[in-house]
């Protein structure tokens, strides 16, 4: 039998499976450099959606079909690969739908990222990585959502009650991200909301926020140098590594504390 008390159950949680939600990996190796690209009037469309309307309906992601009905409702211009809607004041030539999906992402400032065949889409890492603030719907997805009172489980996601302990988790996604609830989707005022925080600027605090989820969520061709970061983290591998790393002191303790 095992120590009893809160000792013995601090050793059974070091023994127990570690789950990690890995970010999912992409031809993108370096963030864009976007505070160079950015100035006033450079991202014309508050709100871009990049994605077909029915895609992993059949699996569960029932939120498409709404996201797409709230931004054409909004007077977004919609086509079958999603939907642009421009700032106000900036339609026209100056706002179009773009030719090319980078090309898009930098010029938007806020990508909606509704599921698919998951929770998540590979489109959020090229949102994140080129400086568009993404938007999630979070607990919509029936085949992966999680209980009412729990989040879902993205790479690196810190859940809300555990805001200031790092340990939980790399990422608090409210920093950076907005995130709606999958019910809200059937609702206008989300679109309108977007659109005022793309107007009065408070976008921009979210955006700065990204540069430090970015890096988490690549991976790079090459090993980190040590002088990046003091914790040497620079990439979505090395934060694995050091989830690794981490997860294996409390077992090694307690091999030692038995002989082993």
């Amino acid at each position: 039998p095992g120590p009893a008390g809160a000792e013995g159950e601090k050793g059974l949680a070091a023994l127990a499976p570690l789950l990690v939600t890995l970010p999912v990996p992409l031809g993108i190796f370096e963030v864009a450099d976007w505070p160079a690209f950015d100035r006033p009037g450079s991202r014309p469309v508050a709100i871009m959606l990049s994605a077909s309307r029915l895609r992993g309906a059949a699996r569960g992601a029932k939120t498409r079909p709404a996201v797409f009905r709230a931004l054409a409702h909004a007077g977004a211009q919609c086509a079958k690969g999603g939907c642009t809607l421009c700032m106000p004041g900036s339609e026209g030539a100056g706002c179009v739908p773009s030719q090319g999906l980078f090309r898009g992402v930098l010029r938007a400032r806020f990508c909606v990222e509704p599921p698919g065949d998951s929770q998540l889409r590979s489109h959020l890492y090229v949102a994140v990585a080129f400086g568009c603030v993404p938007v999630f719907f979070d607990q919509s997805h029936e085949a992966y959502a999680p209980p009412a009172s729990e989040v879902g489980w993205w790479p690196w996601r810190r859940p809300p009650e555990a805001a200031d302990d790092p340990s939980a988790g790399a990422l608090d996604y409210r920093r950076f991200s907005v995130i709606l609830n999958g019910s809200d989707a059937r609702r206008a005022a989300w679109v309108q909301n977007l659109v005022s925080m793309a107007q009065d600027g408070s976008w921009r605090r979210l955006q700065d926020n990204l540069a430090h989820a970015a890096a988490l969520l690549r991976t790079t061709r090459k090993p980190c140098d040590p002088g990046d970061r003091e914790d040497g983290v620079c990439d979505a591998f090395s934060a694995f590594e050091d989830v690794i790393r981490r997860a294996r002191e409390p077992v090694e303790a307690i091999a030692r504390a038995h002989g082993d």
